[in-house]
């Protein structure tokens, strides 16, 4: 991966004029951002909230089948509910995969991204390719599952953002962690 933590630009040459002094700057790939993607989706779909479909998928199945027959529901429970799990744990990430790179990738289709980000006492912004600032307060993120090349933030409302690792400083751990962050390595 071809990240470059810390490195900014002069104000001249600086990608983000919104953000005229971002503490740090990652640059990925397509091939980078893709990866991001399906590493997202994975944990995305490990998620207690999106466990409840195959879930509840299982109970209704159970309870249309217990009305009939309690042997009938026992045997569909046993072998219907681990090939059902299996097969959700191998589709779910390819249909997850492309919105997670919708999310990093923005509209735009290139060669390379560039991220940027700006953090401070009560928020961060972060920048993707000189098209879109988000701004995340920290009392509304519930959620930030940090994985090896990829940050999952979870607010208020689900709402699901990602961006690149390289982008967290230690620093801004600790940071977001004093500010009641729940944090997941």
């Amino acid at each position: 991966m071809t990240f470059n933590m810390g490195d900014v630009a002069p104000i001249s040459r600086q990608p983000f004029p919104a953000l005229t002094a971002p503490q740090a700057v990652a640059y990925a790939s397509l091939a980078d951002v893709e990866a991001m993607a399906k590493e997202a989706a994975r944990r995305h779909i490990r998620t207690p909230q999106y466990l409840l479909i195959p879930i509840s998928f299982a109970v209704i199945v159970w309870s249309i089948t217990a009305h009939d027959d309690p042997i009938a529901a026992l045997v569909v429970a046993v072998c219907f509910l681990p090939i059902y799990a299996g097969l959700w744990f191998l589709i779910a990430p390819r249909t997850i995969v492309p919105t997670f790179s919708a999310l990093l990738a923005g509209d735009c289709t290139s060669a390379s991204y560039t991220f940027a980000a700006s953090f401070d006492a009560t928020s961060m912004d972060i920048a993707t390719h000189e098209v879109s600032i988000t701004r995340m307060q920290y009392h509304s993120i519930k959620h930030l599952y940090i994985l090896n090349t990829v940050v999952l933030v979870r607010a208020d409302a689900r709402v699901l953002f990602v961006f690149p690792r390289a982008l967290l400083s230690p620093e801004t751990v600790n940071r977001l962690r004093t500010a009641g962050v729940r944090i997941h390595s």
